[in-house]
């Protein structure tokens, strides 16, 4: 079997799990307000699965449950004040991809922190005038659209 398409993570314990995870979103550069939040999001998950005596390891039951219980898909959701029921999903979702890839793709890659090749700068730096100068573009709409979206 090929080794480099193995998940390495599925099967561990929580804990360890969410620890590995959380040192994956470290080292991608995620805000520690961002990690604060997922682990807030993992503990209550860990916590859960122990009351509910449903194991210690991620299966997708597990996942179902969790995001269940804290009634995403009910109209509560979206109420104000209510906003953070959202990151339950994202969390799980997060930290499914992790356990089955091995690894946490970013939602949005900030170009400053990657190494492009030089000739990719330069097309980069062209654009971003172009939009200053042709388009008119606010420097916010130019940090918008010189991101990565995935």
């Amino acid at each position: 079997m090929d080794q480099s398409k193995c998940p390495i993570s599925e099967n561990l314990p929580l804990g360890r799990l969410f620890a590995d995870a959380l040192g994956e979103l470290e080292r991608l550069g995620y805000s520690r307000r961002s990690r604060d939040r997922y682990r807030a999001i993992w503990e209550h998950f860990i916590e859960f699965s122990r009351q509910m005596k449903l194991g210690d390891e991620l299966s997708g039951d597990l996942a179902a449950r969790f995001v269940e219980q804290y009634r995403v898909g009910d109209k509560e959701a979206h109420k104000p004040g209510e906003g953070w029921r959202w990151y339950i999903v994202i969390g799980v979702k997060v930290l499914e991809d992790f356990a089955h890839l091995g690894r946490i793709e970013r939602a949005v890659t900030d170009t400053e922190k990657i190494h492009l090749l030089p000739a990719l700068k330069k097309v980069l730096r062209d654009y971003e005038q172009y939009g200053k100068d042709r388009l008119q573009l606010r420097p916010s709409t130019l940090r918008t659209r010189t991101r990565c979206q995935v």
